[in-house]
């Protein structure tokens, strides 16, 4: 199977009872490959903290995702490897370095970008990385009726 690679509210899903959670906890029960830039990681822990400054969730609880989320298989790739296509796909896309960071990765391992955040994905898919972007459901189709 093509890999893929994920963006953090993939992620956050797998850990918080959401809308798309199932469809995102699918993608490891299936065995997907899934590929991440180490970016990634410092983007879950900043919304862990927001979610526990905003009292959503307990810093035990967030201590427990960073740690659980270490340990799924991810193919980790360093920014730093992706550092020059992610800053010409930012300032080609006027998308933000971190956005750029996923979207290069995706391009050059020809796969899509998952998310599961609805509103970035209007957003972006109206652009030039369109073809690279795939909303969640795409990938894993809603199971309940």
């Amino acid at each position: 199977m093509t890999p893929i690679v994920i963006e953090p509210s993939v992620a956050l899903k797998w850990y918080t009872p959401e809308v798309y959670s199932e469809e995102c906890l699918s993608l490891i029960e299936r065995n997907v490959s899934i590929l991440v830039p180490d970016a990634l990681f410092a983007q879950v822990g900043t919304a862990l903290w927001k979610r526990v400054r905003a009292n959503e969730l307990k810093p035990d609880v967030a201590r427990q995702i960073a740690s659980n989320l270490r340990r799924l298989p991810l193919t980790r790739v360093p920014a730093e490897v992706l550092m020059k296509d992610a800053l010409e796909i930012s300032t080609l896309t006027s998308r933000s370095f971190q956005e750029g960071l996923y979207f290069a990765l995706a391009i050059r391992n020809d796969t899509k970008l998952v998310t599961a955040d609805r509103r970035w994905h209007n957003l972006v898919s109206t652009g030039p990385m369109k073809p690279y972007l795939a909303f969640i459901t795409e990938v894993c189709p809603t199971t309940t009726a």
